[in-house]
């Protein structure tokens, strides 16, 4: 459970965590964006990241300036966020 508290993780089956300070670097696209390691990225605009789907694959299918719209779930609940890849 990567030391997750389960009543955030109960329940889902796809997405990817974002762990310690190299996954949310200062100033990187995702910091500016409020994310921060322990947040789990379940959609990137709408298609899960999964096992056909990673995280890499779908951020690398942009370009920088795109506007992407991430479904995170956190300890502060389901939200979308907003990112524009810097």
């Amino acid at each position: 459970t990567l030391g997750l508290d389960k009543t955030i993780t109960q329940g889902y089956t796809v997405g990817v965590v974002l762990i310690g300070s190299t996954s949310v670097k200062k100033g990187s696209s995702a910091a500016l964006a409020g994310l921060v390691p322990g947040d789990i990225i379940l959609t990137i605009n709408g298609t899960p990241i999964d096992s056909t789907h990673s995280l890499d694959e779908l951020i690398l299918s942009h370009v920088v300036g795109d506007t992407i719209t991430l479904h995170v779930v956190s300890s502060k609940g389901e939200r979308e966020v907003v990112v524009t890849l810097n």
